[in-house]
């Protein structure tokens, strides 16, 4: 393993005013061994919101919401696992 340093950072105030260091011990992309992985995921009402034009909050989104976790699962199994002609064939755009 590549050796680290510790180095001490000042950042910016936060919100409230509150000055923040940064403390960064290890290299970039460090992973510890067995860690699970790590996924970001956009929510799916602004996806949805997007592919139509419309806004997040709209009753066109909210029933195609509603619909897709009704056959296909929860959100998350709709954004990480359901396969791409699923979405499709449930949610045609």
């Amino acid at each position: 393993m590549a050796s680290v340093s510790c180095v001490r950072q000042t950042a910016h105030r936060g919100r409230h005013g509150i000055e923040f260091e940064l403390l960064a011990d290890r290299e970039v992309g460090f992973k510890l061994p067995g860690a699970p992985p790590y996924f970001s995921a956009i929510p799916l009402q602004e996806v949805l919101a997007e592919a139509k034009g419309v806004g997040a909050n709209s009753k066109a989104v909210f029933d195609e919401y509603m619909n897709l976790l009704a056959k296909l699962g929860n959100e998350f199994k709709v954004l990480m696992d359901a396969p791409p002609d699923d979405i499709r064939a449930q949610a045609p755009l």
